[in-house]
């Protein structure tokens, strides 16, 4: 998002500098020519300078850091309303929904008639529609421009006051007015919080969480209250408050531990996309019966010649798309988005250049797909979509608009196939489909899906960016210190485990900043991993040591400061901790393998190879197993052995670069020169273009004593490179 303009002044007003703030402020406004502030910052200003000539004459006064607070408040309001008028000043998307909603913006009562009064035309229009004077078309029509009205006067309007918190909580909760405006006023004050926080659009979209009858309005209103960039609290004390009452709450607990779970895996929508691009799609394509030609789609005639040739091919294909099939099925059921990529181009009909259709709840009346819809009218496809479809519901209207250029190409035998519920593949039963966690999804995939393709997604922050400030972590949103006590122990450990598993290392460690309990030894555990794959090696080690004197028989937090410690050059210190492991767990391969591996760096290979034959015998066919064995055999004068076990290695076909060099090595040192060379070449293609002999020269470098102990000098290493 490009409205950054104003952090300056907010980040001042953190620091509680408010005569700086204030002079920024009015510089900022009149650099920008707002000038609808401007009686407002004075005022402020005046207020201030009464209490600094009070503060000034030694007065005492018991009301002055409360009220201090209040101009802090008043300040950052006007920093808001200023940021969104340089938005609507330089940004089209904002400057064209504001005088949409101006039309409606100053009226509340105008808006709750017309929403109310929907709901009668409709009553209303059902029993006319009998004597055949059905116009709920036109009635759609009419609310649909007027709902697009209410949404932008919404996301483009102010900072709120009471009374407008008031009026929307009441109305959105109002059983008078359609659950579809509920749900798209909704999404517009968390699309107006999205960039602005605004404390009585926060506490309203609570309230509606908290008391709202239709789970699929408390969710959008869960996702509206928790993915807002929230600010210090202390500005907010009504805020604190209300956050300090859900923390009691343990369904808001699990709610919002599963949506930061379902953010990362839309997140991960496009990573999603070309596996399935990569690994599923081709092989479904392969085995399929259509041809797809420019002029429509056809089916596929058959080889006379395959039924004698491979009389079970037919059968062999079917298991191989059902299995590709099956896996991406298993992708959407883990939680993955899987109909992104898919989707993705489909996004540049007409209908989502207007802004509000991105949060339309999907229904057959839109007037952005009359004509779809007419077209589809005689196919039972429209009603199979909407109420079986596994897609949300932006996607449900790209597959609307899509269907209608293709729908009169399509072979009629396919068409016919279109009206069974089966053409849309696997579905979800109507229980699952009203489970909280089902509803979030399907939300959270409409919102990403605008702040990854909307012509201008650019004007709005994206809850979902990974990128802010050279940190990887924007998109945890409970790393915000505001939701500090908001989650249990082992929510806390659950999702530090689900970061861990996705690599998320510093999103996992900032929601341990967070929320990490000090007395819970898994937390501690958790923060320690997370500073190992950070690198912060010494803090890393710390955590290791104190959760291990704590519970000194973890052998997991063990095993971290014995990685750790090898990381850092500590061999010794390593092989202590890994011999106390392999002495808990002598049937561990990888404790053994390591303590091996630090009992070679000590260059104590005696008793590194007593390890190494013993992991040979207990696993023949492990490759790691045979190079630790190899080097070991290279350095305890076995070097006959240790010929065998490279040649063993080079054979596989997990054979790494590293294999060959150290097969070089060890036929270098035994006199076998062409097999070396061979072995050094092979090393080298296996290497970044044209990097190969720099690699190799620096590997010689480091094991420059140990070929010296062998009679290989410099001038030998420098010659036998020329040769290569």
């Amino acid at each position: 998002m490009t409205n950054q303009i104003f952090n300056p002044i907010r980040k001042l007003i953190a620091e509680k500098k408010l005569g700086d703030a204030l002079h920024m402020l009015k510089s900022m406004l009149a650099s920008n020519q707002i000038y609808s502030l401007t009686d407002e910052v004075e005022t402020i200003e005046n207020d201030y300078q009464l209490m600094l000539n009070y503060f000034a004459q030694g007065f005492e006064d018991p009301q002055r850091k409360p009220l201090f607070d209040r101009l802090l408040r008043k300040t950052m309001r006007c920093v808001n309303n200023g940021e969104l008028a340089f938005q609507i000043k330089n940004w089209s998307v904002f400057g064209y929904a504001k005088s949409r909603g101006d039309k409606v913006r100053a009226n509340k009562e105008m808006v709750r008639k017309n929403l109310e009064n929907f709901m009668s035309d409709l009553a209303i229009n059902e029993l006319m529609s009998q004597t055949g004077e059905n116009q709920e078309q036109r009635i759609h029509e009419e609310h649909h421009e007027f709902i697009i009205s209410v949404f932008d006067a919404i996301w483009t309007g102010g900072q709120w006051g009471n009374d407008d918190s008031e009026f929307y909580s009441q109305l959105i909760l109002s059983p008078t007015i359609h659950i579809h405006d509920a749900l798209m006023l909704v999404s517009a004050i968390q699309l107006s919080l999205h960039n602005f926080f605004d404390p009585r659009k926060w506490l309203t979209m609570v309230e509606v969480y908290a008391k709202a009858a239709d789970e699929r309005l408390r969710q959008r209103a869960l996702v509206g209250w928790a993915v807002a960039q929230i600010p210090d609290t202390n500005l907010y004390p009504e805020v604190a408050d209300k956050l300090k009452a859900l923390s009691f709450d343990e369904h808001t607990h699990r709610q919002l531990t599963g949506l930061q779970m379902q953010m990362y895996f839309c997140i991960n929508a496009e990573n999603d996309h070309e596996e399935i691009q990569r690994e599923i799609m081709p092989n479904l394509i392969k085995n399929n019966g259509f041809n797809i030609t420019r002029f429509g789609i056809t089916e596929k005639e058959d080889d006379p010649m395959q039924d004698i040739l491979n009389p079970h091919a037919e059968e062999e294909a079917m298991e191989e798309m059902e299995k590709n099939f099956q896996k991406m099925m298993d992708m959407q059921k883990a939680g993955s988005d899987i109909y992104f990529g898919g989707f993705a181009q489909m996004k540049r009909f007409g209908f989502f250049q207007t802004l509000a259709n991105w949060f339309c709840p999907f229904y057959i009346q839109h007037p952005g797909i009359k004509a779809s819809a007419d077209k589809l009218k005689n196919s039972k496809f429209m009603q199979n979509l909407f109420e079986h479809g596994p897609f949300c519901d932006s996607d449900k209207y790209s597959f609307a608009l899509a269907m209608k250029s293709v729908i009169d190409r399509i072979p009629e035998n396919m068409r016919e196939m279109m009206d069974s519920q089966e053409a849309l593949g696997p579905t979800l039963s109507e229980e699952e489909k009203r489970t909280p966690a089902y509803i979030r999804r399907m939300y959270l995939q409409d919102l990403y899906r605008f702040h990854k393709l909307f012509s201008d997604r650019k004007a709005f922050r994206d809850p979902f960016d990974s990128e802010r400030d050279g940190r990887k972590a924007e998109e945890l949103f409970l790393g915000n210190g505001a939701f500090a006590g908001l989650l249990r122990d082992e929510d806390v450990t659950a999702l530090a485990q689900f970061l861990m598993k996705r690599k998320r290392f510093m999103a996992m460690q900032r929601l341990l900043e967070v929320h990490a309990n000090p007395a819970n030894a898994q937390h501690s555990l958790l923060r320690a991993w997370a500073s190992y794959h950070l690198m912060n090696d010494d803090e890393a080690r710390q955590l290791f040591t104190d959760v291990l004197e704590q519970q000194p028989q973890m052998d997991s937090a063990r095993n971290g400061l014995a990685k750790v410690l090898m990381r850092m050059g500590r061999a010794d210190e390593a092989a202590i901790q890994y011999l106390t492991l392999v002495e808990n767990k002598p049937g561990n391969k990888l404790y053994r393998l390591n303590l091996a591996i630090c009992l070679i760096q000590q260059e104590n290979y005696a008793e590194a190879l007593q390890h190494a034959f013993q992991l040979g015998y207990e696993h023949p066919d492990d490759s790691n197993v045979k190079r630790v064995l190899a080097w070991c055999l290279i350095h305890s004068d076995k070097k006959e052995q240790a010929i065998k076990e490279y040649e063993t290695l080079t054979d596989r076909n997990d054979a790494v670069k590293d294999d060959f060099l150290n097969a070089g090595y060890c036929l270098w040192i035994n006199g076998r020169l062409p097999a070396a060379i061979s072995s050094f070449r092979k090393y080298i293609s296996m290497c970044e273009r044209n990097k190969g002999k720099e690699l190799l020269r620096k590997e010689w470098d480091k094991e420059a004593a140990f070929l010296a102990s062998h009679g290989i000098d410099d001038y030998q290493r420098n010659m036998l490179l020329d040769v290569l």
